[in-house]
């Protein structure tokens, strides 16, 4: 006990409570059951739930600057063994500027966010892995603030090299150019990766792939596309590095009519042929697969998940968007 985290603000704040993430187990050791509020105006100590899930720690009333969460008590009533917070989320805007040591010579200068996060999907002996357990935020996620000290004044030209951040506004960008290309929507996805969004299963590349959320018990995933087509049914296929599980039994839904098929050894679904601009594919259930956990010894159930879909009466749709396809947007929006 009396491990203790404190912040100070520029301008002072007034919030009745503030949301916090606590770790607890881990290198945490003990649980903790109370802990002790310290600002500006005073002391308060209230109870804490032993979970590291996001709780509200009341504060005591009035602004404040300052702002220190003290381990006052765990559950066995004990000492305890230490003390850790996830995330603290506070009502003002927070920045990170670091001041670079030392003054500048004459000559190019580099400054370089600092390296962390990593997207849910990796490299492995070329090809794309993707699971939610490899996805992390940076500490510079937001970009990057600096302060350089130069001797002498001058004329510089800046340079900057940046990178997409992962989610639905990459997303948003990368969807196909071209009008009638088939553009996919899901019930969920496993990573905020762009190499496993919904319209990666029908972008025309195998080495992309769509993968659900382990959550979703019957993921869906629709398909729409511009001009009406004489829909037969669709082929499924999975790539031989994809780590997920694969389709079993398939409910196509075009029109408002369900039909519900299992997959055939080369992947198709028939269906009698309809005029449509849309489908919905809705997973009943799969053939599982498992990954093992080397460090743990513990085997986890992969998600669904699909490298490419095939209409059948649709193969003249273009699909996208293409590896030549350029996405261009004003200084300032990207994601």
């Amino acid at each position: 006990m009396g491990q203790w985290w404190e912040v100070t603000t520029d301008l002072p704040f007034e919030a009745a409570s503030v949301p916090v993430r606590l770790l607890v187990g881990d290198v945490a050791g003990t649980e903790p059951a109370e802990i002790t509020v310290t600002t500006d105006n005073g002391d308060l100590t209230v109870p804490v739930q032993a979970t590291d899930l996001e709780q509200e720690i009341p504060l005591p009333p009035g602004e404040t600057r300052r702002l220190r969460l003290t381990l006052s008590a765990v559950a066995d009533g004990t000492q305890g063994e230490a003390f850790g917070i996830r995330e603290v989320v506070l009502p003002v805007e927070v920045g990170r500027t670091i001041r670079t040591a030392g003054a500048a010579q004459a000559g190019p200068i580099v400054l370089t966010a600092r390296r962390g996060e990593q997207s849910g999907c990796a490299a492995v002996a070329g090809k794309l892995v993707c699971t939610p357990l490899l996805g992390q935020p940076g500490e510079e996620r937001s970009g990057i603030r600096r302060i350089v000290t130069i001797r002498e004044g001058g004329d510089y030209r800046v340079r900057v090299s940046v990178r997409p951040r992962p989610g639905v506004g990459l997303d948003k960008l990368l969807r196909p150019i071209v009008v009638n290309a088939p553009r996919a929507t899901a019930s969920s996805v496993a990573t905020s990766d762009p190499a496993s969004r919904p319209q990666a299963a029908a972008d025309g590349v195998m080495s992309t792939s769509w993968i659900a959320s382990p959550l979703d018990p019957k993921p869906e995933l629709t398909l729409r596309w511009g001009e009406p087509r004489i829909v037969s049914g669709v082929r499924l296929t999975l790539a031989p590095e994809l780590a997920a599980s694969a389709p079993l039994k398939v409910t196509l839904v075009l029109n408002g009519i369900e039909t519900t098929s299992v997959v055939s050894d080369r992947g198709v679904i028939r269906i009698p042929e309809q005029s449509a601009t849309s489908m919905t594919l809705r997973f009943e259930n799969s053939v599982a697969f498992r990954s093992l956990d080397p460090g743990t010894g513990r085997y986890t159930t992969l998600p669904l998940g699909l490298s490419e879909v095939r209409i059948l009466g649709g193969e003249n749709l273009l699909t996208g968007p293409r590896l030549f396809d350029q996405v261009t947007v004003p200084c300032g929006y990207g994601p």
